[in-house]
């Protein structure tokens, strides 16, 4: 016959914990020069230790199971976000040839640990690490036009009619211009891979709780004057809400 190899049987086999304390507690209680009157309060004790590692044992399987199934309903969150955000950059022009003449991406932006990070993205850099500073001293610990929507929690639309300087020596003063009106830092904007035009931030809100920022961005700076866009993509950012909500 096989024996059991199951590594959860003394979890479930009462009996079993008895034979372990009696066949492993007693002999070594012996063994330590113990009483044999005091055999039934060592096995006690034994049999208390070993319940309470039962215990922790039990937890530590079931918190594995829960992050488990969190790590697999985060992943098919960003697998659905994804799907939503090729749906958005749609929405801003049809053909893929613009797409990619404007660069244009969806990214959605999620708040952890004192900034903005990359949750998904559809468009250029889908596994960049850029992330946005969020403080707790107002605009200025805020950063970017994703910082702004979070703070103000409403949709932010910029534009810049000067583009980022194309010449490596191009004097502060001009990226200054650019920087300024995309709210952020020369150091921000020298930093960032796409210098895009056009930014359109809408924060995303789950559960009643600021969550996120969905940031749609083109290097077209008239790229959302359409209010009938923006709309569109703000509805596309509630969608986005409804599947955090059923998936997180």
């Amino acid at each position: 016959m096989t024996p059991r190899t199951n590594p959860s049987w003394f979890g479930k086999s009462t009996s079993g914990w008895f034979i372990f304390g009696g066949g492993v507690i007693a002999p070594l209680c012996t063994a330590l020069g113990a009483n044999l009157t005091d055999w039934p309060r060592y096995i006690a004790y034994g049999l208390g230790a070993l319940g309470t590692i039962g215990v922790v044992v039990g937890t530590w399987r079931k918190n594995a199971l829960e992050a488990q199934e969190k790590e697999q309903r985060q992943k098919l969150g960003i697998r659905v976000a994804c799907k939503i955000l090729e749906m958005v950059r749609e929405v801003c022009l049809g053909s893929q040839q613009d797409l990619d003449r404007y660069k244009i991406r969806a990214t959605l932006f999620r708040f952890n640990d004192d900034k903005l990070s990359i949750f998904a993205r559809s468009g250029l850099h889908e596994e960049s690490l850029t992330s946005w500073p969020i403080g707790k001293s107002g605009r200025e610990s805020c950063r970017g036009v994703a910082g702004l929507a979070w703070l103000e929690q409403k949709t932010i639309y910029r534009k810049t009619l000067v583009p980022f300087p194309e010449s490596p020596d191009a004097p502060e003063t001009e990226i200054m211009v650019y920087a300024q009106a995309m709210e952020m830092s020369v150091d921000e904007a020298r930093r960032i891979n796409v210098k895009s035009n056009a930014i359109l931030a809408v924060p995303i809100e789950v559960r009643g709780e600021s969550w996120g920022v969905l940031v749609v961005d083109s290097m077209n700076s008239g790229e959302f004057d359409s209010r009938a866009k923006r709309n569109v993509i703000e509805r596309h950012a509630k969608l986005i809400e409804k599947v955090l909500q059923e998936v997180l």
